[in-house]
């Protein structure tokens, strides 16, 4: 019987670029047992990868979300008066930095 050769760095990125993707799915597309892609990802470290990776693109992403709150924030100071602006940017700053501390 031949053996056949899996892409597991394929698999794995497969697993860790899609937030929802499960082992049973990838398991199906690669055409391998659930317990064999479950022994091969707990070994390798496969959640806890896909944790650091969700974790990293959430902070991306609540930055994202920060900066275009002080943008859309500075646009409408400018347009009320632009001698405010640098004054209610740092306070802006200060709301969303304790925002994103809890």
């Amino acid at each position: 019987m031949k053996k056949i050769k899996i892409d597991w760095i394929k698999a794995k990125e497969d697993f860790l670029m899609n937030r929802n993707t499960t082992l049973k799915e990838i398991a199906h597309k690669y055409n391998l047992s659930y317990s064999n892609i479950r022994n091969v990802s707990a070994k390798r470290g496969w959640f806890e990868d896909k944790k650091q990776i969700q974790k990293l693109l959430s902070e991306v992403l609540m930055k994202e979300v920060e900066f275009k709150i002080t943008d859309n924030l500075l646009e409408q100071v400018r347009k009320i008066k632009p001698s405010m602006e640098e004054k209610y940017l740092k306070r802006q700053a200060q709301i969303i930095k304790r925002i994103l501390r809890k």
